[in-house]
């Protein structure tokens, strides 16, 4: 008997890909504090070091997480009348 609180395979998958996306998104807000704190004064080499490695970090982290969340694409199988 399926009552209204079973959770289905892909109900499971999305919340196991949710909270594991999680990290980074943390990580990702972690690299857009630490990008606009390297506009304090600092030596200009020193800045545009730390503004590359939280930019990229960040890019890869939201990156991640965009790849992890998105829909699966659903495979067209032909049906036997369409094989012929």
């Amino acid at each position: 008997m399926i009552t209204s609180n079973h959770i289905t395979f892909k109900n499971m998958n999305l919340l196991i890909k949710t909270f594991l996306a999680l990290p980074l998104l943390a990580l990702f807000a972690f690299c857009i504090f630490g990008f606009l704190a390297t506009f304090e004064p600092l030596d200009p080499i020193t800045q545009m070091t730390w503004r590359a490695i939280y930019a990229i970090a960040g890019l890869g982290a939201i990156s991640a997480i965009l790849f992890m969340l998105k829909p699966e694409k659903k495979i067209w199988k032909k049906k036997k009348w369409q094989m012929q």
